[in-house]
């Protein structure tokens, strides 16, 4: 039916499902785990290759993108987070493997900016 559905945490919203109404648990918020299942789901890992692949929506520049808390962040950067730790604060992570679809965190390293220019634009000689 279209009754009002339940309100609060952990409640099951069974009213309107099916029919075109939102229910309560499609906004609940994403646990850490299914937000961790998410992202690697769209992770492909070659054996041969040496890098792993971010198969999900990529925005400017070629970095993968990905969705945390309804915020875009760079999939690297969520690759790293959820591997790692976090990023130490000011710096940014420098691909070694040069590239931007790899996800794999022992190709990222925390760099300046400056030395994550510099490696960059000697790659590019």
């Amino acid at each position: 039916g279209h009754g009002r559905c339940p309100e609060g945490p952990g409640q099951l919203a069974e009213c309107g499902a099916g029919d075109g109404v939102t229910t309560f648990n499609q906004y609940r918020q994403e646990t850490a785990d299914e937000m961790a299942e998410r992202f690697w789901s769209k992770v492909a890992t070659i054996p041969e290759h040496p890098c792993w692949e971010w198969c999900g929506t990529r925005g400017s520049g070629g970095y993968g993108d990905f969705s945390v808390g309804h915020r875009p962040k760079r999939a690297h950067r969520v690759a790293y987070e959820l591997a790692v730790g976090a990023i130490p604060a000011g710096l940014h992570l420098d691909h070694l493997c040069r590239n931007r679809r790899c996800v794999k965190p022992a190709h990222l390293e925390p760099v300046t900016q400056a030395e994550n220019n510099r490696r960059a634009w000697a790659a590019r000689k």
